[in-house]
């Protein structure tokens, strides 16, 4: 395997080209290609960055294709190697939401509030998002307690579900736009 004038190796670029063109394909929506890329860099780059980046990554791109099980392993793996990274939490939490674990989506949405309080990874944008997203996915856990007890889903409870829908929203809105700048 070659090495170029700065080091790199073949694979070295192979891998930041994946990312690269990923990063492309993500933003013009082909979100299963991109997660092919993502997949490949695994595959090819074993260093504790280059795992986390192909896995937050492919891990977005598995939830836009709503493969929320898929994301929420990936965002898992992520977890494990970096307690301490407040973005796969939260985007853990919104698609343990998605799927209806309201009670496992709190958890993560409070433990990024709290490594807010400690100065972790994800800073008050982050906070600011999993308060949001907390307060959406408690809602709906209320509103999924409700009609299992009550049989059916009343008024309130349908208000509830559609305050949470748009707590979900908001909160990631303020996520991406604030934690990005």
């Amino acid at each position: 395997m070659g090495v170029d004038s700065h080091g790199a190796t073949e694979s070295d670029n192979t891998v930041l080209l994946l990312l690269l063109r990923g990063m492309c394909l993500r933003k013009r929506g082909l979100f299963e290609a991109a997660a092919h890329d993502y997949s490949r860099i695994l595959a090819l780059d074993n260093t504790r960055v280059g795992v986390i980046k192909a896995l937050i990554n492919r891990a977005f791109c598995k939830a836009k294709l709503e493969q929320y099980e898929g994301a929420i392993e990936d965002y898992s793996q992520v977890a494990t190697m970096d307690p301490e990274n407040a973005h796969a939490f939260h985007n853990r939490g919104l698609s343990l939401d998605k799927i209806g674990r309201h009670a496992e989506a709190l958890e993560d949405f409070q433990k990024v509030l709290r490594m807010d309080a400690g100065g972790c990874t994800g800073g008050s944008a982050a906070a600011a998002a999993a308060t949001a997203a907390a307060a959406a996915a408690a809602a709906a856990a209320a509103t999924t307690t409700a009609t299992a007890a009550g049989g059916g889903r009343h008024s309130a409870g349908a208000a509830a579900t559609a305050t949470a829908d748009t707590a979900i929203i908001l909160s990631t809105s303020a996520f991406l736009g604030k934690g990005r700048k």
